[in-house]
């Protein structure tokens, strides 16, 4: 008996030094979000916030008004969320999810539950959203936000001598038919010939790869899960640099991990410290 008694105590804290870890990890990649985002009133006081949660002790994170004050202050910071994607809303579900466990105080376990279903429905309403859009489905949406320079910046930049020239043509005819009035219609430069075909097929690959995330984090495969995510979020920088979900993602799976000992702990630690420079940078 004495040996069961010695052995629970440090399963416990091993739990709790879990979560410790993950929501002081979260509070480090939305203080880096937060900086980038204009400036704004409530912004000193929900950085004061954040850097008073990462240098605190336990007692701070795991008091429910904490993240009940983080979740006041951050809608204020940030802009255009009417239109902003799903995935944005993934640091106001971590808080939520982080408020309600500090509340009833629940284990590592339970909190891991609410993360496979909260990115699952996510993940499942993004595809199904995709695959209900025709712009989606044949791949002009992300023709267009190719030329206007919202996706793909960075390898096309990297690819295509001409390609700043072209978003900056596109950018000023969007801006001039903003502008007048008697223009109803604009004409953008649509680059090579090939990039339709290019995008119908990315098009198709990122539905394939929102399935993919569902089935991540329900498969008892855990090593071709993490294989799966870390495979994810090596690549998607190449079309979009969605700093904040990229790192999100490599959190949750993190948090899906039964051990800090995992295969992949080093490597998505590692991603996400990159990400977090590159966004402090930025």
């Amino acid at each position: 008996m004495r040996k069961i008694g010695d052995i629970l105590p440090r399963f416990k804290l091993q739990q709790g030094d879990d979560l410790q870890w993950i929501k002081t990890l979260f509070l480090v990649i939305l203080l880096a979000d937060v900086i980038n985002d204009p400036f704004h009133w409530a912004k000193f006081p929900l950085v004061f916030s954040l850097f008073l949660g990462i240098v605190s002790s336990k007692k701070i994170l795991n008091h429910p008004l904490y993240w009940c004050i983080l979740l006041i202050f951050l809608p204020f910071v940030k802009v255009n969320y009417a239109v902003a994607a799903n995935h944005h809303f993934l640091e106001f579900y971590f808080i939520v999810v982080f408020m309600l466990q500090t509340t009833l105080h629940e284990n590592f376990t339970y909190i891991k539950t609410i993360f496979k279903w909260m990115f699952s429905l996510l993940m499942g309403i993004a595809c199904m959203y995709k695959l209900a859009t025709p712009e989606v489905l044949n791949g002009s949406s992300y023709h267009l936000m190719w030329a206007t320079g919202h996706m793909f910046e960075h390898l096309s930049t990297f690819l295509m001598d001409d390609y700043t020239s072209i978003v900056e043509e596109n950018r000023a005819m969007l801006s001039l038919l903003q502008n007048d009035y008697s223009q109803n219609s604009t004409r953008l430069l649509p680059g090579s010939e090939i990039l339709p075909g290019l995008f119908f097929f990315y098009a198709w690959i990122i539905i394939l790869f929102e399935l993919v995330l569902v089935f991540i984090f329900w498969t008892p495969y855990k090593l071709l899960a993490q294989a799966l995510t870390l495979i994810f979020v090596l690549f998607v920088p190449l079309a979009t640099w969605e700093s904040t979900f990229l790192c999100l993602v490599a959190l949750l799976a993190m948090g899906q991990t039964e051990t800090k000992k995992s295969l992949f702990y080093s490597l998505f630690s590692s991603i996400i410290l990159i990400y977090i420079s590159i966004i402090f940078k930025t």
